[in-house]
C-alpha cells in the first residue's frame, strides 16, 4: 500500500475516533498500526490522539 493510501486511512479513523470521543466520551476505533487501544487528550484549542502501547502512532492538532 502507498504512504497517500496509508495517511488516508489512518486520518479516517482517527477523525472517527475524535468525533466518538467528544460525542461519547469513548471510542471503539483501534490503532491501524498495532490495534492498541487510542487515548485523546485535549489542551485548549489542541487535541491529539496516541496508541496506549507507545507503536509511535501519535495524531497532534493544533488550534489557531
Amino acid at each position: 500500500m502507498d504512504s497517500k493510501k496509508l495517511m488516508d486511512k489512518e486520518s479516517k479513523i482517527v477523525f472517527k475516533a475524535v468525533e466518538d470521543y467528544e460525542t461519547k466520551g469513548e471510542t471503539k476505533e483501534c490503532c491501524p498500526r498495532c490495534k492498541g487501544k487510542l487515548k485523546y487528550y485535549r489542551a485548549g484549542n489542541s487535541f491529539g490522539i496516541s496508541c496506549e502501547n507507545q507503536c509511535g502512532f501519535v495524531y497532534n492538532f493544533r488550534g489557531l
